[in-house]
């Protein structure tokens, strides 16, 4: 494939890393209908190693991927108060855990669950094999991200997950549940002005 050729099949993916064997390959998946996982990101810890809440929404990920025949990641996550970025951090992870490479995107510009919403609604725009998708993140978080999914216009399932609770405690998951709580509307109305805008 000629660089120009390879440069304008990538234009539409600016911002993403979808892997140098996804745009070779695009052809083919876009013949055969794939189930996309959305992983929504969490802390990174200082020496670059995922908090127990990221690695456990990537293990989430896996369990669920098998639940499927044809299967896609779709990692969000930028840098946070440590880097790397959460996306390549669970990048990391799932290579660890023998997910090819070219069943991988990353989207590492997004700093918060809105802005993981609309980067993940761009990028769902340039892809059209998508049988479902289906949002992978801690139990708490998931309504607000399918939420704002739906706002954006896409519809998605819930990944099947066990509660925090048993790893973080009631008092952890008690205060996430209520920051939820509160991050719900704030988030509502925040994806709507952003639709009223664009």
């Amino acid at each position: 494939m000629g660089r120009e050729l390879e440069d304008f099949l990538l234009l539409p993916f600016r911002g993403f890393d979808v892997g140098d064997e996804w745009i070779v390959k695009e052809k083919k998946l876009e013949e055969v209908r794939a189930t996309y996982l959305v992983v929504f990101g969490a802390a990174v810890r200082p020496n670059g190693l995922p908090s127990g809440t990221l690695e456990r929404r990537v293990r989430f990920a896996l369990d669920e991927s098998q639940r499927w025949d044809v299967v896609r990641f779709i990692l969000s996550g930028g840098v946070g108060k440590f880097g790397p970025s959460e996306a390549s951090v669970m990048k990391r992870l799932l290579l660890e855990a023998g997910i090819g490479e070219e069943q991988i995107i990353l989207d590492e510009d997004s700093n918060d669950t809105l802005s993981s919403g609309c980067r993940i609604k761009e990028l769902l725009e340039y892809i059209h094999n998508v049988e479902r998708v289906v949002v992978c993140s801690s139990s708490y978080h998931i309504p607000r991200c399918r939420m704002l999914l739906k706002i954006f216009g896409i519809k998605s399932e819930a990944a099947m997950v066990a509660s925090d609770r048993r790893w973080i405690g009631w008092g952890k998951w008690f205060y996430y549940t209520l920051r939820e709580g509160v991050a719900i509307p704030y988030d509502f109305m925040a994806a709507i002005i952003c639709l009223l805008r664009s």
